[in-house]
């Protein structure tokens, strides 16, 4: 069953997303901090605009706005979404459904670097390559 994420869903949260942000390498780029993220969580929770769902052992979460150069384009951007019980398609799919019902035009969706099977599945989803970000430490 998918539902919206309550804040008691949270740390659930957490460990699901510390899962993926190892095995995706984030934690290596970026660091983790629970707090952070439990902060983050929250306010995606609590926010009109933010769209937190949750399966049994799944997770999709983002966040409706105005593009930055056409406030007329509205994006669901993803940030997390992770499923270990199947429900991955469904849980993105519900996802979309509430990003449409809140006004997005559009879905932008993240595949880290390495993740050549989520690429090509977002491509069979009609996603097609928008934008490629780089990382350096500088300070």
């Amino acid at each position: 069953m998918i539902r919206p994420a309550t804040l008691g869903d949270i740390p659930a949260l957490l460990e699901m997303g510390k899962a993926f942000a190892d095995e995706a390498g984030v934690t290596a780029r970026v660091g983790w901090d629970d707090d952070s993220v439990a902060e983050m969580l929250e306010g995606l929770i609590l926010s009109d605009d933010g769209i937190v769902l949750v399966s049994e052992r799944g997770m999709i979460g983002g966040y409706v706005a105005a593009h930055p150069f056409n406030r007329n384009a509205r994006l669901f951007a993803e940030l997390f979404w992770r499923a270990e019980d199947g429900q991955g398609l469904a849980l993105l799919k519900a996802a979309e459904a509430q990003a449409e019902a809140r006004g997005a035009t559009k879905s932008v969706m993240v595949a880290m670097d390495g993740m050549e099977r989520t690429q090509r599945l977002y491509g069979r989803l009609g996603y097609a390559p928008c934008e490629m970000q780089f990382i350096k430490d500088i300070g």
